[in-house]
């Protein structure tokens, strides 16, 4: 059995942080600037906007729209404790996702042990 913080590893985050750049490369931000604030690579910022990662789960607009406080906040500088906001957003997609308590219910994510 998967514990919620492995799917959210697994299938949240990259999904909160496919929003997430997303969001500050369409306020303008440079892409290497997005990877520095994030913590990942350049080609990660990439690959985030092009789709290729964090496509597995759609997130629900409580969670969209606490990305885009994020990135807002994010953009002007402000100090933010990244960890924390993006556990506060995988909590949030989280309970969003039906009256299951995994994902496994919406069938994105398989079954496994």
């Amino acid at each position: 059995m998967k514990l919620p913080c492995e799917l959210g590893v697994w299938y949240i985050l990259p999904s909160i942080r496919s929003c997430l750049v997303q969001e500050l490369t369409g306020m303008g931000l440079p892409q290497k600037d997005v990877a520095g604030m994030l913590g990942i690579t350049p080609a990660a910022v990439c690959q985030y906007t092009s789709g290729k990662r964090g496509c597995k789960v759609e997130l629900g607009g409580d969670a969209v729209r606490a990305i885009q406080e994020l990135a807002g906040e994010m953009a002007q500088a402000q100090n933010v404790d990244l960890r924390l906001r993006m556990c506060s957003i995988c909590s949030l997609v989280r309970a969003d996702s039906l009256p299951c308590s995994t994902l496994q219910c919406l069938g994105t994510i398989p079954h496994s042990e």
